[in-house]
This record gives structure tokens, C-alpha cells and sequence, in this order.
């Protein structure tokens, strides 16, 4: 009797994970062209009242492309502004690409841009009570990359010092040092500039307490987990390897 031929090894789970979401990703992008084709093909009369519906459609995928780019960078972006501003641009196109792939580099083409030159930043509209106020972004994105990542982890995240220390390097005491100095330069206080709902604000602590930094959840309690983005973990891998090197190094030189 013959030995029954192996079976090829099953990938981990984390790549069974990754391929499953790519499908999933190329699935919708496939409604979203198709959708995007209906659009351009109905009568003026009718494209208008299709607006809010395309919209929609497009929407997840524009917060998709600045959320991976927020994620990598650790960058403020005012995000409901530069998603008005890019749908407006967006539907003037004729067609989208096949792939979602260029689309997503397009996006974090048309934020980084945005970001690095601010007279050419979205004027759509006010900031939400949720999205930090353009001072306050601008002062932020102007500070070098890993003084973001400090911030970003620890204020907006709401991670322990334990955990940002272990995703930047550092040692827990560290973080605790840099926190309260890096958030003084933000200016909050000075220029009583309004913060977010859910941000962890650094405090001193009072003199003679133990070293360090406590924490103020500002205006309710703040969601945890290192994808408080909306993005799946696996998704952020995904999204990231997307961008590739084209976009990776796009803010050097830039806020």
C-alpha cells in the first residue's frame, strides 16, 4: 500500500489571516468601481441624487488610506476634512483604477501633501468635536517623528509607558521623562487650544509624588488598543505593506 501523498503545509494563521483580507479588500473594491461606473453612466438629473450613495461607498476607502498613513507616521490629520475634500476630487474622475492599490497611494500622495504644505490643505468644512483643532495638529505634525510616536502611543492610543517603551524602543522610565515636556510644546495650555474626546492627557505630578506622569482621559472615556484607528490589526499589516516605499519616507523633510 502506497503512502498516501502529503498535504502541502497550511500557511500560519496570521498569512491565512492576510490572504482572506486581501480578498475581501480586492471584493469591494470591485462594488466600488462598479458602483463608481453606474454613477458616471445615469443622466446629470439623476448623478446628483446618486451623490450621497456613492459617498458612502467611497468613504471607508478614503478613511482607509489616511488611517494606514496615520498609523505609520504617527501624524495628526483632520480626517473628515480631507475625506470632503478628496470625494470632491475623486468624482470628477472618469473611471476608478481596477485595483485598490494605486487609490490608496493616491490618498496618502494627496494627505502628505497636505500635511507638509498646509496652504494646500483641505478647507472643507469645521473640525468635529472628535478631530483635534488645526493649530494643534500643525504644532503636532511639526515635531520629529519618534516625539510623535511618544504622543501619538501614549496620549491618543492611550497605551501604557510599559507598551509604548516596547513598540519604540525605550525603557518605561523613559517615556515617563519625555512625556510631560513634549506635551508642553503642543502649546495646549498656553493657547488654551480645545482637546479631543478620548485623549490620555499627560499631568505632573504633584511634588514629592512618585516621578513620573499620571493621566487625564479628556471628555470620556477613551476606547483601548493599538488599533483604536478602526483598523483591524491584520488590516493595518495589509494597508501598510500597500503603501511601500513610495509613501514611506514622504514626511521627511515635512511636518
Amino acid at each position: 500500500m502506497q503512502d498516501p501523498i502529503p498535504s502541502p503545509p497550511s500557511p500560519p494563521a496570521g498569512e491565512a489571516d492576510l490572504r482572506i483580507l486581501e480578498r475581501e479588500l480586492r471584493r469591494d473594491w470591485a462594488e466600488v468601481v462598479e458602483a463608481f461606473r453606474h454613477f458616471h453612466e445615469l443622466p446629470p438629473h439623476r448623478r446628483f441624487r446618486w451623490t450621497g450613495r456613492l459617498f458612502h461607498r467611497l468613504c471607508p476607502w478614503l478613511e482607509r488610506g489616511i488611517q494606514s498613513l496615520v498609523v505609520h507616521h504617527y501624524v495628526l490629520v483632520p480626517t473628515e476634512r480631507f475625506v470632503a475634500h478628496l470625494f470632491f476630487r475623486v468624482v470628477e474622475w472618469p473611471a476608478l483604477p481596477d485595483s485598490h492599490l494605486p487609490f490608496l497611494s493616491w490618498v496618502h500622495d494627496q494627505v502628505l501633501r497636505g500635511l507638509a504644505d498646509p496652504s494646500r490643505a483641505p478647507r472643507v468644512g469645521g473640525a468635529l468635536a472628535e478631530e483635534p483643532p488645526l493649530p494643534l495638529i500643525h504644532r503636532f505634525n511639526a515635531l520629529p517623528r519618534h516625539e510623535r510616536a511618544v504622543l501619538y502611543l501614549s496620549v491618543i492610543e492611550g497605551c501604557s509607558d510599559a507598551v509604548v517603551a516596547s513598540q519604540l524602543g525605550m525603557t518605561p522610565a523613559g517615556v515617563r521623562a519625555l512625556l510631560p515636556g513634549l506635551w508642553a510644546r503642543l502649546g495646549v495650555d498656553a493657547l488654551r487650544l480645545r482637546v479631543p474626546h478620548g485623549w490620555r492627557v499627560p499631568l505632573r505630578r504633584a511634588e514629592g509624588a512618585e516621578s513620573g506622569t499620571a493621566a487625564l482621559v479628556a471628555d470620556g472615556d477613551k476606547p483601548g488598543g493599538l488599533c483604536g484607528l478602526g483598523v483591524r490589526p491584520a488590516e493595518a499589516q495589509v494597508l501598510q505593506a500597500i503603501t511601500g516605499s513610495e509613501s514611506r519616507d514622504r514626511l521627511e523633510g515635512a511636518p
